[in-house]
């Protein structure tokens, strides 16, 4: 039966409905619903339509309208994102996601100039302005089991300074190389070397002491005599090892006390 625009009141019972000419899509009509199959029956041809409102879609892909468009597979573990026809990974814009893990090689923002973070095998590495130069990590408080760096300095750059070289520490002061002070209640070291040292109170010697330059040690006295220009002498107190004249002060490792 031939009709150019057929009319059925009640419907109509078909297995497939196909195109006239070169237009020989099908639509087939299966117990689930509609397979739509191109000229070339049965591979599957496509559906075009302006909207789609549907519960669920069922797919190996989706993809933009033209060849260079972003398009997403669906494989066993999840989703994969592409861009144009390779499967080179593309980019998802989202305000907000909210997952549990997440695995890449780096973080940054969405401007390309602005620092990111690099993971690599021994853990994380901070960059800044976009490229490789390392950039500066902030936070409240760093809880590690080890540091290893150049330097520790204030938040201030004008503030003193830690360097860390070969032969051990160095403290500095402001933003130059000049010798910086330490303070502490206590130190204890195995050796100490200084250039001028100043003492507020008591100096109390255990064992004795060795002077390299202007003065000489009585180990086995435990007593140190001072021969300088300037005697080290306290008037108004006396020692238990020795008496002194008036260019010469004693200390006792024990009294601890000058004498004159």
């Amino acid at each position: 039966m031939h009709a150019t625009i057929p009319e059925f009141e009640s419907g109509t019972r078909t297995p497939w409905a196909e195109g006239l000419g070169d237009n020989k899509g099908r639509v087939f009509f299966t117990p689930e619903g509609v397979d739509i199959q191109e000229k070339n029956h049965p591979a599957l041809g496509r559906m075009r339509a302006q909207k789609a409102d549907v519960d669920s879609v069922i797919t190996r892909l989706v993809q933009g309208r033209t060849d260079d468009a972003g398009w997403i597979t669906f494989p066993d573990r999840g989703l994969n994102v592409y861009h144009g026809p390779t499967n080179t990974p593309a980019v998802i814009t989202a305000a907000r996601a909210d997952v549990e893990g997440v695995n890449t090689t780096w973080a940054g923002r969405r401007d390309a100039s602005q620092g990111w973070i690099e993971f690599s095998q021994p853990g994380a590495t901070v960059h800044k302005d976009g490229g490789q130069d390392l950039g500066t990590l902030t936070a409240d408080k760093a809880d590690v089991n080890g540091l290893n760096t150049k330097w520790v300095g204030d938040r201030d750059g004008g503030k003193g300074w830690i360097e860390f070289p070969q032969d051990g520490v160095d403290v500095r002061k402001a933003a130059d190389d000049n010798w910086g002070t330490i303070a502490a209640g206590l130190a204890s070291v195995n050796d100490l070397r200084t250039g001028d040292a100043r003492v507020k109170g008591l100096l109390t010697v255990l064992g004795g002491m060795n002077l390299s330059h202007r003065g000489k040690m009585n180990r086995e006295r435990g007593t140190l005599f001072s021969t300088g220009r300037t005697p080290l002498n306290s008037p108004g107190r006396t020692s238990s090892s020795r008496a002194c004249d008036s260019r010469t002060a004693c200390w006792s490792s024990t009294a601890s006390t000058p004498s004159r």
